[in-house]
């Protein structure tokens, strides 16, 4: 751990938490201190496993949330619509009432979940001209890679 206001760390080596045995959930927005925004990476060593439950994000605290695929294959329930994704696809879920859950389809599927509030983000570093010439993806739009 630095005390320069940084971290490094690999995902292997961050602590897990404790009693889900089935899977590995990496704590990443606690083991690293971060305040911003949530974060955690959720990981399945069989395939089969349920890595993120049945949930929505209607409660006082709900969040949008980002969810990309580090490696293996994940199957994505998301408002009864099924998504078989793989490494470095991305859902975004920006709905809080929009129920998601998602299971690792093949040994080591793992999946990177990052979530805020809607409107927390007040003011980014980011300037808009820097994107003015991105166009913005549609509510449904699937683009995958390649194969």
């Amino acid at each position: 751990m630095s005390s320069a206001g940084w971290t490094v760390a690999a995902l292997s080596g961050l602590p897990r938490v404790p009693g889900r045995e089935d899977i590995a959930w990496l704590p990443l927005q606690y083991a690293l201190r971060l305040s911003a925004f949530g974060t955690n990476v959720f990981g399945g060593p069989e395939g089969g496993e349920e890595l993120i439950g049945l949930h929505d994000e209607t409660g006082e605290d709900g969040q949008e949330e980002l969810y990309v695929v580090l490696a293996g294959t994940v199957r994505f329930e998301i408002d009864g619509e099924v998504l078989v994704l793989r490494r470095e696809d991305v859902v975004a879920v920006r709905d809080r009432s929009v129920r998601r859950r998602a299971t690792g389809l093949e040994p080591g599927s793992s999946v990177l979940v990052i979530g805020a509030p809607p409107g927390s983000l007040q003011r980014s570093t980011w300037r808009p001209e820097w994107f003015a010439d991105v166009p913005r993806l549609e509510d449904g739009d699937q683009r995958h890679h390649p194969d």
